[in-house]
């Protein structure tokens, strides 16, 4: 066996026997030859990271946090001393999870899925809103001038926003219906009020929003659309900007005016994302490095450059399981088990000294 091939097989391994050594201690007898092993994988995923202060202006991280049932809550993690906190979420996760958040100007963390929308409070803490709306998550967010919250979401691109002062949300349902599932992965809003959305991806398509009226217009003729994406952009000037297919458009006041080349793009600062959202910079000037979900642990670097790192702990129900296989019983496992089998992650059960 090659050294490349040991060090792998030694990277699969060990993590494996720590994982089967915590399992055994649990397992239980249920009788009749069947034996209870617990959770085989108590790890979740997270789906969009934010750090933060709370109520008294600590550090404090915000994971939404993700496994085999969905996204069914908020780690909350004090990242001074690292103790932490899950906050389920007021609704059931119902197999969905956030693929989009915002962290507000107001220090309120934003998601929308399951055909949810919800607010978290780090300064309470806890969930402070939550509200059903249209099928069903969202794909983007935003946060306008007024500081109104909005979301585009997945699969026939429904719009919904919430005022944090009035506390009012508003469903305007689903906006521009095609035959296909739509993926509104960019929203903005321009200094005037008006929204402005990209779809894709069977379609690449922007939309002009209007509040007042729930329509939606089309950018983009219906003969000159083809395969891809639109994308939209805010710029500190106030106006936004839309491109789709190498085209570019100005989107201001509820128009769209037509660019001969790509516009220099300032953008207004907003901190949002898809479920791959991790906005490293605390207020105080410290950062996040990391969030290991798998080993339990953060780093963070303090405002005069020394890091440290800590444990963490949280609940979870167990990630989805994507192989199983056991071990043959009286041989030893070989390099090319694995292998042929391409079940890294499985729990393998070893018989050392056996053939």
């Amino acid at each position: 066996m090659d050294c490349h091939a040991l060090k792998t097989l030694a990277i699969v391994i060990v993590p494996l026997l720590a994982l089967a050594a915590g399992v055994a201690a649990q397992t239980e007898d249920l009788g009749n030859g069947f034996r209870h092993h617990g959770v085989a994988t108590p790890v979740s995923n997270h789906r969009g990271t934010v750090a933060t202060v709370d109520g008294d202006g600590n550090p404090v991280v915000l994971v939404w946090l993700f496994d085999h049932r969905g996204g069914y809550g908020i780690l909350m993690i004090d990242a001074t001393t690292g103790e932490s906190v899950t906050y389920p979420t007021p609704f059931p996760p119902g197999g969905d999870t956030p693929y989009a958040s915002i962290l507000s100007s107001r220090n309120r963390y934003y998601t929308h899925f399951n055909s949810w929308f919800c607010e978290f409070d780090p300064t309470v803490p806890g969930f402070t809103f939550y509200e059903q709306t249209a099928r069903q998550m969202a794909m983007s967010m935003t946060e306008d001038d007024s500081g109104v919250i909005w979301s585009a979401s997945y699969p026939n691109d429904g719009i919904v926003s919430f005022d944090p002062e009035t506390r009012e949300m508003r469903d305007y349902g689903h906006v521009y219906v095609r035959n296909w599932p739509q993926y509104p992965r960019s929203i903005v809003a321009d200094d005037q009020g008006w929204i402005y959305f990209g779809d894709g991806s069977t379609e690449g398509q922007i939309l002009v929003f209007n509040r007042e009226t729930g329509e939606a217009t089309p950018v983009v003729p219906e003969d000159e659309l083809a395969h891809g994406a639109g994308v939209v952009y805010r710029d500190v000037n106030g106006k936004a900007y839309g491109s789709v297919g190498g085209r570019w458009w100005e989107l201001y006041g509820g128009q769209a005016t037509p660019l001969a080349e790509a516009p220099t793009v300032e953008h207004k600062p907003i901190i949002t994302g898809s479920q791959g959202l991790f906005h490293r910079a605390f207020p105080g000037g410290q950062r996040l490095d990391s969030v290991d979900l798998v080993n339990r642990k953060i780093t963070v670097t303090d405002a005069d450059g020394e890091s440290h790192t800590m444990d963490i702990d949280y609940e979870s129900e167990g990630a989805h399981i994507m192989g199983l296989a056991a071990a043959w019983p009286g041989r030893r496992l070989r390099w090319h088990h694995l292998r042929r089998h391409r079940l890294p992650h499985a729990l393998l059960q070893l018989r050392p000294g056996g053939r």
